[in-house]
């Protein structure tokens, strides 16, 4: 599942029709508690840190 999701992440950044780091779709995406599992893998895959993103707070 996590490699499924990585795919996935990586999708979203080359597609050519749809870039939702300049979008609302971003937000929409990655912006909930209810898709944070994603978010933080998503981090992890752009990030590329030696110690991963393992917990997030969403600040309203």
């Amino acid at each position: 599942m996590l490699r499924k999701r990585c795919r996935i992440c990586k999708m979203f950044l080359t597609s050519k029709y749809l870039n939702p780091i300049k979008h609302l779709v971003f937000k929409r995406i990655f912006g909930s508690e209810k898709n944070k599992d994603i978010l933080t893998h998503f981090l992890n895959d752009i990030l590329e840190r030696p110690c991963p993103v393992k917990e997030l707070i969403f600040l309203k």
